[in-house]
């Protein structure tokens, strides 16, 4: 479940990214969000149910947490200097 915190983190930059270089409409802006969050818990309750047989504990939603803090801490951005 790291892994998938870490893949989740690497899927929302590069949904933010899309969304940033390509000029789209507020509305449709929020659609998409919702939409990706949606896709995004239906992958992580099928790897769940997958991975342990669907047992959501604390340890799993702290891999996740971990994993996407990892991405969020290696992948930042840099300040202008």
């Amino acid at each position: 479940m790291l892994l998938f915190g870490f893949c989740a983190g690497l899927a929302f930059r590069l949904y933010q990214a899309i969304l940033h270089k390509w000029k789209i409409k507020r509305i449709i802006i929020h659609v998409l969000d919702i939409f990706f969050s949606i896709l995004l818990g239906i992958t992580g309750f099928l790897l769940l149910i997958l991975i342990n047989h669907g047992n959501l504990r604390f340890y799993v939603i702290l891999a996740i947490v971990i994993g996407f803090s990892i991405n969020f801490l290696l992948f930042r951005a840099r300040g202008k200097s």
